[in-house]
């Protein structure tokens, strides 16, 4: 490790004071829908980001959920720009998104392989795959995130309404194949829409969820983000 004093200071540091009820864990937790757990992870993971851009002369890259912790972090900006960036640190590492791009957005899978090597070279270890996904996986639909209301607004995954469609249409299906056919019939009817239903619904929210290639930041993700000392 480069400069462990740095980095014991930066794991000890803590963005609450005394004095507040909301917490930012409890916070970067809420804004996120994330378990309390998870979010505590994360942040612990952004510690390491951040100790990764102070030491380091070039551009690094976190992943998504390390990014959403950075923006929260920003929006303290008496802590994260006194406290961590001028008291602990000793120079500013500002957040810097996309300009958009084919080329921009290869920068910032090139940054983010160079951050996890890095990670792995400072801490001995590699970082821990939930947080820190593959490249491929970190910047895969990254111009699909919305920031929405769930006050007004449902949220459901695609895997909940694929396997509720899917179950829907093999009892109906079934039941109307029993009433009308044969009970070979109905067996080789069930067996089509075990394997015809759920592949069609495959492919209708494969084609809706592609991704545009290039990177941007839209609502609550980045596509490319980085940070460096200046």
């Amino acid at each position: 490790m480069k400069d462990p004093e740095l980095w014991g200071k930066i794991k000890s540091f803590s963005i609450d004071n005394k004095s507040i009820n909301l917490r930012f864990i409890q916070r970067l937790a809420r804004d996120n829908g994330w378990s309390r757990k998870f979010a505590d992870q994360t942040y612990k993971e952004y510690l390491c980001f951040v100790y990764l851009m102070a030491v380091s002369e070039e551009l690094c890259t976190p992943s998504d959920s390390v990014d959403q912790v950075w923006h929260l972090h920003l929006a303290y900006s008496r802590s994260y720009w006194v406290d961590l960036c001028g008291e602990i640190i000793g120079k500013r590492l500002h957040h810097g998104p996309t300009k958009g791009g084919q080329q921009e957005s290869e920068k910032y899978k090139e940054t983010y392989l160079r951050t996890l090597s890095m990670y792995e070279e400072e801490f001995g270890e590699a970082p821990p795959q939930r947080i820190w996904p593959s490249v491929k996986e970190r910047f895969r639909n990254v111009d699909r995130f919305k920031r929405i209301n769930t006050a007004e607004h449902f949220v459901v995954s695609r895997r909940t309404i694929f396997y509720g469609l899917t179950g829907i249409g093999m009892f109906f299906f079934a039941s109307s194949a029993h009433a009308e056919s044969s009970f070979t019939d109905a067996i080789l009817v069930v067996l089509c829409l075990v394997i015809g239903i759920p592949a069609l619904i495959w492919i209708v929210l494969w084609l809706t969820g592609r991704s545009k290639k290039n990177g941007g930041c839209a609502g609550g993700g980045c596509g490319g983000c980085g940070g460096c000392g200046g």
